[in-house]
């Protein structure tokens, strides 16, 4: 259940009322074999090179030179689920292969998440040096060894990748391959929709004629909400699909909007009259169903009254937000949103809520930040900063209807390091500080990777994690040198999914080591 809707859907909530059910979501080649885009599939990696034609009929690929010998190296691509969702079934179209010159190496597919521990299940799971090891081909798509049939199981996310597993070797390059031609994964979704009480005039005292309305907020954390149905006495009279990506066959993770405020209007004259009840249902991209609760209403008998009453006008007005889906901070510009009515004129004078949290951060993160106004001119300004966040923005005031928008401002992220300022003795511990900044509350637990030169090129010796003031701190002792020597250091924070930036490395830093019974001068 989403707690975003625990937090903006009022103190009432419909209960959940379906068990889990699952949706696709194709990438690369749709179901009747369309080249399509890659949404779901995220690059990652430490080495290696990565490449993404599926829209032109392509496929994704990743691969490690032959250079690309550092034990633990990777490159590839990962599937994660959001937050709710895990896999119950997948079938991949995909090339696994290792050159017979390559020692060490491995390439494939892990049912799991990160690729610094994947574990692989099928292709090159280690290469010998001798005999070239691997699944499928990388040149035709339509080879038949591309094919993994279906997978069932529970998952918690899919990688394809190639990897140095432990001191390798290659004269081929590249040293190993993998390419993902076509992908149709099953996704079980737990959570039913959450459906706000139903509000309107449709449900003021006394009896009701004429045109009236209602609306709810519905919210849904795993593939998002399908459509909205309004039920009269039990019966579906109207039905209202959510639109955009949520069009089956699906082609993202979460091809339907998490929340949205949906409106109806019910002409009480077709009722008979007497008692009757509403409810609001929501349906999710996974078929999973929650009936909002069963509210009351009147209608009266037909009465005729010279003159007769004039039409009811709806008090509901349909406001259109427009907002890039990212900015990048400091900049010198600020006036990035709009506001307007449906008619198009300019939404002058409404007010605005804006909600932030951090960047890549979920839907339950999210807190209210401040209210802002829209200017004559349809025009509104997002609060500045310094660092990075997720902003959304929607009306604050219920009478007017918007589907919610989300920015990314993202500021440019900064390594430092810090080395001592006096030589370290052998068999003493020192300790190397660095910070981060310019990625907001997101750096809390961000993994940053500690590098020396080891044989004339960066290695990975460590990985740490930064606190949430983004500050990093690694000690390590020195017990092997027997003369003076310097070491260098650096920091560096690695691409991550669903966060904007590149990899990103400090400044190297010298430690001079003396021996243990040397001057430290």
């Amino acid at each position: 259940m989403s707690t975003l809707a625990l937090g903006m859907l009022g103190p009432v909530l419909a209960p959940t009322t379906a068990d889990a059910a699952a949706y696709t979501v194709w990438s690369c080649r749709a179901a009747d074999g369309t080249p399509i885009g890659t949404d779901a599939w995220r690059a990652s990696g430490t080495a290696g090179v990565r490449s993404d034609d599926c829209a032109t009929g392509g496929a994704l690929r990743a691969t490690l030179g032959q250079g690309d010998t550092g034990d633990g190296e990777i490159s590839g691509w990962q599937f994660t689920p959001p937050r709710g969702v895990t896999i119950e079934r997948y079938r991949l179209w995909r090339a696994a292969v290792v050159p017979g010159t390559s020692t060490a190496f491995a390439a494939g597919v892990a049912a799991a998440t990160g690729l610094g521990g994947a574990t692989f299940g099928d292709g090159c799971l280690l290469s010998d040096g001798a005999v070239a090891c691997g699944d499928g081909s990388l040149t035709d798509p339509a080879d038949p060894g591309n094919d993994t049939g279906d997978q069932t199981g529970s998952f918690p996310g899919l990688t394809i990748a190639a990897r140095c597993v432990a001191a390798c070797a290659a004269t081929a390059d590249p040293a190993a391959s993998v390419a993902l031609y076509r992908s149709a994964v099953d996704l079980t979704d737990d959570a039913a929709p959450v459906v706000g009480p139903a509000v309107g005039t449709l449900f003021d005292p006394g009896a009701l004629p004429g045109r009236r309305s209602l609306f709810a907020t519905v919210a849904d954390e795993g593939g998002g909400v399908a459509r909205t149905e309004l039920l009269i006495d039990g019966a579906v009279v109207q039905s209202a699909a959510t639109g955009g990506s949520c069009v089956e066959p699906y082609a993202t993770m979460v091809p339907c909007a998490n929340r949205t405020d949906r409106g109806f209007v019910v002409d009480t004259s077709g009722l008979a009259a007497g008692a009757h009840s509403a409810v609001i249902r929501a349906v999710d991209a996974a078929g999973n169903v929650t009936d909002g609760p069963a509210t009351p209403f009147v209608v009266a008998p037909p009465v005729v009254l010279p003159p007769p009453p004039p039409p009811f006008v709806p008090t509901l007005r349909l406001m259109e937000l427009d907002l890039p889906d990212e900015v990048s901070t400091p900049r010198k510009g600020w006036d990035l949103g709009t506001a307007r009515w449906s008619d198009g004129s300019p939404a002058a004078g409404a007010p605005l809520d804006v909600y932030a949290a951090p960047v890549g951060g979920g839907a339950d993160e999210l807190e209210w930040l401040k209210r802002i106004t829209v200017d004559a001119d349809g025009t509104f300004t997002i609060p500045k900063s310094s660092f990075s966040r997720s902003l959304r923005i929607q009306p604050a005031d219920a009478t007017n209807l918007a589907a919610p928008v989300d920015v990314r401002v993202v500021a440019p992220l900064k390594v430092r390091m810090r080395k001592p300022k006096r030589a370290v003795r052998n068999g003493t511990t020192t300790t190397l500080r660095g910070t981060i900044r310019g990625a907001g509350d997101a750096v809390d637990g961000m993994t940053v990777l500690v590098q020396a030169v080891v044989d004339g090129r960066w290695s990975t010796v460590d990985t740490v994690e930064a606190s949430d003031s983004g500050a990093v701190s690694w000690k390590y002792r020195f017990r092997r040198t027997v003369r003076a020597a310097q070491y260098r250091f650096r920091l560096v924070v690695p691409s991550v999914r669903n966060l904007p930036w590149e990899r990103t490395a400090s400044p190297r830093q010298v430690v001079r080591v003396v021996p243990g019974g040397a001057s430290r001068r």
